[in-house]
């Protein structure tokens, strides 16, 4: 399957919301290409206010770059709709990784 990019384009978050229809139904954990050493979780202020980001086993948190604001958000909707877990800060994320002893090297 064949998805549009939207990559450095300014898109309101009706836009956004409209165009990520196109990953409906995809798994997006399989489409981005996470592996064991990666687990994705989600730090969410609002629809147009988050970051996708991972936990790895090599270097703890990091941001997805995704440069296509429709993927982003498609992923990220995809995170909080497939229980992974949803924070409101870093800190919050960082207390939670930290609390569940989240593997690092």
């Amino acid at each position: 399957m064949e998805f549009i990019s939207y990559a450095h384009k300014e898109l309101s978050i009706k836009e956004i919301k409209k165009l990520a229809r196109q990953y409906n139904g995809v798994n997006m954990w399989k489409l981005m290409g996470v592996d064991e050493n990666e687990f994705p979780f989600l730090i969410w202020k609002s629809e147009d206010d988050f970051s996708v980001m991972f936990w790895t086993k090599h270097s703890g948190m990091k941001a997805n770059l995704d440069e296509d604001p429709v993927s982003d958000y498609a992923f990220a909707i995809w995170l909080k709709e497939n229980a992974h877990p949803v924070f409101t800060s870093v800190l919050e994320a960082e207390q939670y990784a930290k609390d569940h002893e989240w593997p690092t090297n």
